[in-house]
């Protein structure tokens, strides 16, 4: 069936906006400028304007897409796939840049430095990994977490990187 997004002003809480994208789930990711994001379910990547929802492009990634995040203003995007893959892809070109991680634990949680050049990224495996965009190799492993990376925060500016485990 058809799904559709909710764009929400936040100070208004007011509904100014819905995206209908004809999937069940897709999780979106905001691209700085706030006039589109970029959603995924399955194999596809989009990117639809807010609030009307209209398509703005389209991505076939190879296997079922997991989670993603948006690096600078949208040229590129890392996401995971449930084969515990990481791939780092540059949109204009339609082509990976980078595939780490290739690991059968399920990657869940990303996120990118201020500046776009280190991913975090943290998941079944319980380690929290730090890998070069440049290069996509991996920088640090971090302690084991005793249990399964659930969330990864970061800040603009600040030099510290919180995560949590169930």
């Amino acid at each position: 069936g058809a799904g559709v997004a909710f764009v929400v002003d936040r100070a208004a809480a007011k509904v100014i906006g819905k995206i209908e994208h004809g999937d069940n789930k897709m999780s979106f990711a905001f691209l700085p400028d706030g006039k589109a994001v970029m959603g995924h379910s399955r194999k596809m990547v989009r990117k639809l304007a807010v609030p009307g929802g209209e398509q703005l492009g389209e991505w076939e990634v190879p296997l079922g897409v997991t989670g993603m995040t948006v690096i600078g203003n949208g040229e590129s995007i890392v996401f995971s796939e449930v084969n515990g893959a990481i791939t780092h892809y540059d949109l204009a070109a339609g082509a990976a840049l980078h595939r780490f991680h290739e690991d059968p634990n399920l990657i869940n949680r990303m996120v990118v430095s201020p500046d776009g050049t280190v991913l975090a990224s943290g998941g079944f495996d319980s380690v929290l990994r730090f890998w070069s965009l440049a290069t996509g190799e991996q920088l640090l492993a971090g302690e084991d977490h005793d249990n399964v990376v659930t969330a990864i925060a970061g800040r603009d500016r600040e030099r510290t990187l919180p995560s949590s485990v169930w």
